[in-house]
């Protein structure tokens, strides 16, 4: 007959919140509107707070791909500027729910 393995308890709080938030890392979703002046000189600024939002979301953009996304920011933001100094930027996002990882 075999011996009946207790399995141990954990109930550290830090220790089960990280290993909870490791398993629904990208299990948010969420969509809105960002709406910024067109102001060039801010478009590094605006990609940071872009990168935050997604963040926040469980979605982390490559270096690479926010140096895409600041291209795409600054040729509109400089079309904008240029129509008129009171031209906004207005960014609409939305993400879909991922998988739980498992």
């Amino acid at each position: 007959m075999a011996a009946a393995r207790k399995t141990q308890v954990e109930t550290n709080a830090s220790v089960l919140e990280k290993a909870i938030v490791r398993r629904l890392r990208g299990g948010g979703a969420g969509s809105g509107q960002v709406v910024w002046p067109a102001v060039p000189s801010l478009v590094d600024h605006y990609v940071r707070n872009l990168g935050a939002i997604f963040n926040a979301l469980g979605r982390t953009f490559s270096e690479a791909e926010l140096a895409h996304v600041k291209e795409l920011m600054l040729k509109h933001i400089d079309l904008g500027f240029a129509a008129s100094p009171f031209s906004k930027l207005v960014v609409d996002y939305h993400t879909s729910r991922l998988r739980a990882r498992r």
